[in-house]
Formats: structure tokens, C-alpha cells, sequence
């Protein structure tokens, strides 16, 4: 498939050659001889003196040929000069086509602040500003017009061809970019390369400074302050204080590796800047860079109340992303002490599973299980997925009793994973790295468990489990399986026991919580769709956060930050929240509450001794 972004054909055309020269006649001898050699011969044979005067007849035919000679040459070439005409002709609209072509195909991959403002959601595909756009104005074509200039026409084509006209004009933000001029101009253009900034880049790739009077717009940006270890851009104006404000003002100073400079007078702009457009009106500048000669340019330039609308849909994007505001406004670590309980639990309520489970910007992040019904959880080695399974079951336990809520735990990562949370009495098995004899055991087990819970229900009259009757003990049962895709690639049988618990589950009182580090491709489409809650701590593959959180925000979230993620609650609204640590204290606080009740069913048997 051709790319669209591309000119089509080669890049090269040709100039048609030049209309040749008609070459000169030479004089006929032999046309102009012969009548005289004719005449003589017949004078001398007949006497006749008459026939000398055919002799006259060679000079004559002689002329009358270099004349059409000449008439023909000069026919041949002016049909070659029309030719030629036509060529140029028909090689200007080429060169035309192709100069559309190549402009459609620049503004596509380089868009304005007025396409940005435009569009509905921002691209955020870059780690860093690309080539911004200041403007429309000539710029180098990739096509070349190669051949022989034979005249001013010629040359003055050969230059037109080497230039795009109307083409988006990009300087380097690394370097720096002045605008001078009336600050109303020169804060519209310097207005429109900060959207675009904030369009290419995320907020947790990029941090933003502006200053605190005129740019109040921006400060709605979800970059506003970023998180460590964000490069900054900062916004210079001499009349203006720019605030490096936050825990890291100092280090956003360090980090300050992109800049725009706002001054009425080039002299007031700061050192060190690589680009300055000289803004004369809204429709004229003069734009110098080190190095190249300067160029007309016609400003890019975006009003306050523009940019302002952008900036407030931009944050509601980035809230639907799980991106709202910077990492750096959530704790690095929340202490599981510090949690609340869940707000709408209920004691001895069959109906309900609620769990809190870590802080989001706007307070306690609780997980209403029974919702899901099932979980799916992502995340990459070391971005606190398994603590955060842990601080979830943890915090299903201090709400719950055991005769409300029980667990059993898988584990592929050799067991070490679930082994803080032993000793809860909910615990009902922990299953680690299986062999082929103890997968069969977990098959059969899940599906006996099943028959009993149907038996159970059956013989109750109940429908589901939330209809139970409070006198019959059966607490929902949540299967918390880490690595779940390395349990399906080593066992595929358990994968289709699992596939039916999700569909079955919700009636049944049983409850998955599946985790992996690249769950996309893994789970199948009829686990993920009864998977309601969706949990993804930082991710290496924007494909992996968009197929569990529906957003890329998940791959954008700042390395180094266990358990940083962004969840939804089976609502679809995605929030940003730090997940809790539940320590050993935490645990063993949790179990000593529930220490005097009776420990739920097993589902899951130890192995029979082989002797």
C-alpha cells in the first residue's frame, strides 16, 4: 500500500530538451551546374545559340532550393518551439499536482494549533515535542526538475520546482523559540506552539511553567506541573514571572530542555535561543534561525479563548485517560493503615463486595467486586501488580468475614507472590507452579466446587447467591490468579474452567481476579467480557493499556512508581490512583480480627500422603 504521506511517482521530473537549431544549407553545385552543362552540350550539337539560355536555369534552381530549405527549417522549428511549449506547459501542472501533493502530505504530518484545536481528542504519540509549525511559508520541495535551463524561464522553473510554497514552516523546540513583537501577536504565536507541544506529548512525558499573568489558560493543562522526571517546557516573558512552583522547583529548572520566549524587543529575549519570529502583522513575519537565511513566514496564531476551550477539553480527556493532573499530586506510597473502610459496606451483606484499595486524586479508590463480576489486572515487572492484588485481598478481608468472602490463590511466580497473606483466615489454598498431576487436581476441584454451589443453591430455592438465605454459610469465593497467562500457555484445560466460571460466576457466589503482565491476546474475548473491573498499573505497550483500560494512559504513566495504575470500576470512568502497601503489620492486624471464626470450605485439598 503506497504511503499517502508520500508524493506519488519519483521525485524527479525533466525539463523537455531544447528546440533544435535547422541545420544551414549548403549551396546546391550540382543542382546549379547541370542546366549549364546541358545547355553547352546542346549548343554543340545542334549550333543552336537558343539553347544556351537553359543555362540560366542553374543559378536560378539553385536559389529557389536554399530558399525552401530554409523555409522547411524554419517550419520545423517553430513546430519544435510549440512542442517544447506545450512540455513546459503540461510540466508546470505536474509540477503543480506534485507540489499539492507534498503540501497536503506535510500539513498531515506536521498539523497546525488550528488542526489541534479542532480535532476531539490529542495525539500524545510522541515522547518528546517534535518540529513545531510556526507558520505557512516556502520551504525545500523533495522534488527536483532536472535537464538543461535554456532560458530565464527555464531557471525561474527549476527554482519554483525546488521550493513548496504554502508549506508548513517547523523549527525546533530543543532550541528555542523567540516571538517578538506586539505581545499581542507575539503571545498568539507563542500560544499556538505550546498547543501543539501539549497535543504531540503527554502529561506524563512533558511538564509545563507559564507565566502567572496572561496564560492563565494553560495552567487547566493536565501538564501543568508534570512528575518527575518530566522535561519541562517553560514559557519566558520579560513583563511576566514565569513560576517554578511544586516539590521539584528546582529540578524542573534543570529540566528545562524546551523553551519559548515572548518579547516586545529582540534585545529583552533570553540567550541561547535557536529560532526568532519577527511578527510584523497577523498575516506577515520574518522568521531567523541560526545558520539559514531568514524567510517570510505567515504566523500561526490562536486566540485566548480558543486555546482555553482546547485546554479544558484536553483535561477531560486526559481524566477519561486516567491522567488528570500530575503523578506527583498522588503519594508515592499509601500506607494500608491509612485506608478507610469501604463506605457502602454492610455487615453480613451477601450482596456485596466493596474494598478499598488505594487514593485517587479526589480521595479513596473502593472496588465494588460483585459488579464485575470478575477482575482483569495488568502491569509490567516491577510496577507493584502484585502488591496491589495484595493490598486488595487484604482489604476484602478486613471488611469481610470469613463466612463472607474466601480466597483461593494461584500463583506462577513460585508462590513467594501470595505467601504475606497465608495466614488470613479466608485463605482457602494457595496454589503454586502446577505439574500435570496437580492441574488435573485444580480442574477437578474448581468443577466440584462448582456442583456444590449449585447443589447448595438448588436445595435453598435460592437463584443466586445474594438471595441466599442468611442461615446457609456460603461465602463468595474470589480466584485470585497471578500470571494467568502463564497458567493458560502451560494449561489449557484450566483456561476453559476458567472461561466457564466467568460466565457461570456471577449466580454462583464466584468471583476472578485475573493478572498479567501483557493480558491483551491472552484472555479470552468471553473472560474480558464479563471482566467489568479493569485494573492497569503501568504497562510497556500502549496496545496492552488500550485492550484493558481502553485508554493508552497506562503506558504513559511515569517508570519507577510501584503501584501506580489507573483503574475503572466497571462504570467506565477511568481514575489515576496510587494502590495501597499492605505490610506484614497490616496483615497480621487484619487477621487477628477475624482470628475466632471458622475457616470457610476448602475447595482446593491438599495432596493425599504417597504412601
Amino acid at each position: 500500500m503506497p504511503d499517502r504521506d508520500r508524493p506519488a511517482g519519483p521525485a524527479t521530473l525533466v525539463l523537455p530538451p531544447a528546440a533544435a537549431e535547422p541545420a544551414r544549407a549548403g549551396f546546391p553545385w550540382i543542382a546549379s551546374t547541370a542546366p549549364v552543362a546541358a545547355a553547352i552540350a546542346i549548343w554543340a550539337i545542334t549550333g543552336s545559340a537558343f539553347a544556351l539560355v537553359f543555362a540560366a536555369l542553374g543559378p536560378v534552381v539553385a536559389f529557389a532550393t536554399m530558399l525552401d530549405a530554409r523555409r522547411i527549417g524554419a517550419r520545423a522549428r517553430r513546430r519544435a518551439l510549440a512542442d517544447r511549449a506545450d512540455a513546459i506547459a503540461r510540466l508546470r501542472i505536474e509540477v503543480e499536482a506534485r507540489h499539492a501533493t507534498e503540501r497536503d502530505a506535510a500539513w498531515r504530518r506536521s498539523p497546525s494549533a488550528r488542526a489541534a484545536v479542532d480535532r476531539a481528542v490529542p495525539m500524545w504519540r510522541h515522547a518528546a515535542p517534535p518540529p513545531i509549525v510556526v507558520g505557512r511559508g516556502p520551504v525545500a520541495s523533495e522534488l527536483r526538475l532536472d535537464g538543461v535551463a535554456v532560458d530565464d524561464a527555464d531557471t525561474a522553473l527549476v527554482d519554483d520546482t525546488a521550493r513548496l510554497d504554502g508549506a508548513p514552516v517547523r523549527v525546533d523546540v530543543r532550541h528555542g523559540i523567540g516571538f517578538v513583537g506586539d505581545p499581542v501577536l507575539a503571545r498568539a504565536a507563542a500560544r499556538a506552539v505550546l498547543v501543539q507541544c501539549a497535543d504531540a506529548v503527554g502529561p506524563a512525558e512533558l511538564a509545563l511553567q507559564v507565566p502567572d499573568r496572561d496564560w492563565e489558560w494553560a495552567t487547566v493543562l493536565p501538564h501543568r506541573r508534570g512528575g518527575p522526571p518530566s522535561p519541562t517546557l517553560v514559557v519566558h516573558e520579560p513583563s511576566r514571572t514565569t513560576r517554578l512552583d511544586g516539590p521539584d522547583a528546582a529540578g524542573a529548572r534543570q529540566r528545562a530542555a524546551f523553551r519559548i520566549a515572548v518579547a516586545r524587543d529582540p534585545a529583552a529575549l533570553p540567550p541561547g535561543i535557536g529560532s526568532v519570529l519577527h511578527l510584523a502583522s497577523p498575516r506577515t513575519g520574518v522568521l531567523h534561525r541560526t545558520a539559514r537565511r531568514p524567510i517570510e513566514v505567515e504566523p500561526e496564531l490562536l486566540a485566548v479563548a480558543e486555546a482555553s476551550a482546547w485546554a479544558a477539553r484536553l483535561e477531560q480527556a486526559a481524566r477519561r485517560a486516567g491522567l488528570a493532573g500530575p503523578d506527583r499530586d498522588l503519594p508515592r506510597r499509601v500506607p494500608f493503615s491509612s485506608l478507610p473502610l469501604p463506605a457502602t459496606a454492610r455487615p453480613g451483606d451477601r450482596t456485596r463486595l466493596p474494598a478499598v484499595v488505594g487514593i485517587a486524586d479526589d480521595g479513596p479508590v473502593e472496588l465494588e467486586l460483585t459488579s464485575g463480576p470478575h477482575a482483569l489486572v495488568a502491569g509490567t515487572t516491577g510496577s507493584g501488580k502484585s502488591e496491589f492484588l495484595l493490598a486488595w485481598i487484604t482489604s476484602l478481608a478486613l471488611a469481610h468475614p470469613p463466612d463472607r468472602v474466601a480466597f483461593l490463590l494461584v500463583d506462577f511466580k513460585g508462590g513467594a507472590a501470595f505467601a504475606p497473606v497465608a495466614s488470613l483466615p479466608h485463605v482457602t489454598g494457595i496454589v503454586t507452579d502446577l505439574d500435570d498431576t496437580q492441574a488435573a487436581r485444580a480442574v477437578a476441584s474448581l468443577r466440584a466446587e462448582v456442583r456444590h454451589r449449585e447443589l447448595v443453591l438448588r436445595a435453598a430455592g435460592a437463584r443466586d447467591l445474594a438471595t441466599l438465605p442468611d442461615g446457609i454459610e456460603l461465602p463468595r469465593l474470589v480466584v485470585v490468579v497471578d500470571e494467568f497467562q502463564a497458567m493458560v500457555e502451560r494449561f489449557p484445560e484450566l483456561g476453559d474452567v476458567i472461561a466457564d466460571l466467568a460466565a457461570r460466576g456471577r449466580s454462583l457466589g464466584v468471583h476472578l481476579v485475573l493478572a498479567s503482565q501483557r493480558p491483551n491476546g491472552v484472555v479470552r474475548e468471553q473472560v474480558m467480557a464479563n471482566c467489568g473491573i479493569r485494573v492497569s498499573l503501568r504497562v510497556l505497550q500502549r496496545a496492552d493499556s488500550l485492550a484493558v483500560v481502553g485508554t493508552d494512559g497506562a503506558a504513559l504513566l511515569e517508570p519507577g512508581r510501584p503501584g501506580l495504575g489507573i483503574a475503572d470500576g466497571g462504570d467506565g470512568r477511568r481514575i489515576r490512583f496510587q494502590s495501597a502497601i499492605a505490610d506484614e503489620e497490616a496483615i497480621e492486624a487484619v487477621a487477628s480480627c477475624h482470628a475466632e471464626a471458622a475457616p470457610p470450605r476448602r475447595p482446593w485439598l491438599d495432596p493425599l500422603p504417597s504412601w
